[in-house]
């Protein structure tokens, strides 16, 4: 017997209207209700990664309640048969790059599963349908999974192949603040504390939600800070090579272009030596305050006597290009 199609006409515009609408058609049935997927190592694992997505779907469709047998993957360019009776999930090679995108493709594509196949919802427009998918997916628990999902493209992506359109069509029309602003919400509503699932935040979803990383984190977690690191390391090098190549080739056209004392090529190379130091002491700062525990007074007292030495290079810096000045007229 196939299921008739149902079509909400009174389309819940708000947030809230669209978790009511969840909770009255799932009711009973609702997928661990006020309770977080926190995916640890036993579930991004270490195998290859067509392996990987059959584990991480297993996981997945116990959470929610769903018989994995009842669920088919299809993998771009993969000679597996899938069987025409059941529900497919398209995964593009892309996805299988990063272990933190597969994840939330399956759990998007699952969370579509339980709206569009087992509920039958429909809603009037597609943007409609999209945000009712995108509340679910927070509603159902697994906020987590998508966040992590939702990486920003940076150099820093494993073999940096991921598709833009990756995440795309993953969240369609769901801005990432909007996305953060409903999980930051779910996490507030059921008072879950910070200790259960900081370890399993990826750097960016921990950029997002304005906590600091743990030092303890999960094996996929603590690689993906490490690529974050050598990268802002590697950005924070080619932009002193640039500055200093810069500033050394303005220093020769000046030097051509008018000669100078001793006194003033002395004053000009303690500005610049200034200018570096300032540099690095505010990136260290930057990257201090991001991962800095905020409960931990001591490392905190850390943070600021390093600011304080920036404010301090700052004013000697001043004082350098005020005497340098001065000797060049």
């Amino acid at each position: 017997m196939v299921k008739p199609k149902s079509l909400i006409t009174d389309v819940p515009v708000a947030a809230e209207a669209r978790e009511a609408l969840l909770e009255r058609l799932f009711a009973s049935q609702l997928p661990h209700n006020g309770e977080l997927f926190v995916p640890g190592d036993d579930f991004y694992g270490h195998q290859s990664p067509r392996e990987q997505a059959g584990h991480m779907l297993v996981q997945l469709c116990t959470w929610l309640g769903i018989k994995p047998g009842y669920i088919a993957l299809e993998i771009e360019n993969s000679d597996r048969d899938v069987p025409a009776s059941r529900y497919r999930i398209y995964i593009d090679q892309s996805s299988l790059i990063n272990e933190f995108v597969l994840a939330a493709v399956l759990a998007h594509a699952l969370c579509r599963y339980l709206l569009e196949e087992r509920k039958q919802i429909r809603l009037p427009l597609p943007d409609q349908q999209a945000a009712l998918l995108t509340t679910a997916t927070v509603l159902f628990g697994l906020g987590l999974v998508i966040s992590n999902g939702m990486v920003p493209g940076h150099a820093w992506l494993p073999n940096g192949r991921v598709k833009k359109s990756t995440l795309t069509t993953l969240l369609p029309d769901i801005p990432t603040e909007q996305y953060t602003h409903l999980l930051k919400g779910f996490l507030r509503r059921y008072d879950i504390p910070l200790s259960v699932y900081a370890f399993a935040l990826a750097p960016w979803t921990a950029h997002r939600l304005k906590v600091p990383l743990p030092h303890h984190t999960t094996k996929v977690v603590a690689a993906a800070k490490h690529r974050v690191l050598m990268e802002r390391m590697k950005l924070a090098g080619v932009a002193w090579l640039l500055f200093v190549s810069l500033g050394i080739g303005s220093f020769v056209l000046f030097q051509r272009a008018k000669p100078f004392s001793p006194q003033f090529k002395a004053a000009n190379d303690q500005v610049s030596l200034l200018a570096q130091l300032i540099q690095t002491c505010e990136s260290q700062v930057a990257y201090d305050r991001q991962y800095t525990d905020t409960s931990d007074i001591q490392s905190q007292r850390v943070v600021q006597a390093e600011d304080n030495r920036c404010q301090s290079l700052h004013n000697q810096y001043d004082s350098a290009v005020a005497h340098r000045d001065s000797l060049a007229h």
